[in-house]
């Protein structure tokens, strides 16, 4: 009986940091690919003050290149999202 208990004890251990080892892995790789983003929101308007509807807003990365654009609505509203920690321009 004695050899019963700490074979199940043995097993149970390995099971625990088996299961301990895979959730590390996928924490590691979940963690690795966190894109940290914000959001950048407004009205566009021209010179005079009228909104210009359904237009195109474009950001450009000074550093990387990398472009992020969006269409604003009928009342000129749009809402662009954006990786933090980056000069951004708005073309």
């Amino acid at each position: 009986m004695q050899i019963k208990m700490e074979t199940a004890a043995a097993i149970s251990r390995k099971t625990i940091m088996t299961i301990i080892a895979g959730l590390l892995l996928l924490a590691g790789g979940w963690a690795h690919g966190q894109d940290v983003r914000a959001s950048l929101g407004g009205n566009v308007t021209d010179p005079k003050g009228t909104v210009v509807p359904r237009t195109t807003v474009v950001l450009t990365a000074d550093e990387t290149g990398v472009v992020e654009t969006t269409t604003t609505s009928a009342s000129g509203d749009c809402v662009v999202t954006m990786r933090v920690g980056i000069a951004w321009k708005l073309v």
